[in-house]
């Protein structure tokens, strides 16, 4: 039975507009996949996570936008036997932070970011406007950066700047990686 609505809208200014019905959100999108595959991606939004299971990438759900992970998500993440989590959030320095921070609600889950190309706003835009295929998708995964690895406990994450790029250095409880 339906548990919310998701729709997209364009403003006067051109920009697009999550709408979701009111209230709290509930349920997860495709939560069959988190009982099925042993890996997730993890989108930032219902359109995202809809693009990569219509290209054929069926190992998908989706947070409601970059603020607002439920906790029913993130206890059937847990509890379903997944290992591994790409989190495949938009293009942008906040999104990036903010899959450092929901990483570290998983000890016990290898998490990684998957990073799109410098000129593509998120996952929609990257097969959309990019026209990338689902085949360089999963090389983009094969590539992607561990930012938390379940046989190691990460304490710290360090964010700095130089020439305008972020840098990530990860502290964990016996080493460091830069």
């Amino acid at each position: 039975h339906p548990v919310g609505l998701y729709g997209r809208s364009v403003n006067s200014k051109g920009r697009l507009n999550h709408l979701y019905t009111k209230g709290e959100h509930q349920g997860i999108f495709n939560e069959k996949a988190l009982a099925v595959y042993d890996e997730i991606i993890l989108a930032e939004c219902v359109l995202d996570a809809v693009t990569l299971y219509d290209r054929g990438i069926k190992n998908v759900t989706c947070i409601f936008g970059i603020n607002d992970f439920t906790s029913e998500l993130e206890e059937t993440l847990k509890n379903k036997g997944v290992k591994k989590i790409y989190f495949a959030f938009d293009n942008e320095k906040s999104a990036n932070k903010k899959a450092l921070e929901y990483a570290k609600r998983f000890p016990n889950i290898t998490c990684k970011m998957v990073t799109l190309p410098e000129n593509v706003k998120d996952i929609n835009d990257y097969f959309v406007k990019g026209k990338f295929t689902t085949e360089q998708f999963k090389t983009l995964m094969l590539d992607s950066e561990i930012i938390h690895n379940a046989d190691q406990k990460v304490f710290d994450v360090e964010e700095t700047v130089e020439n305008g790029k972020a840098n990530y250095l990860f502290h964990y409880t016996d080493f460091q990686i830069k």
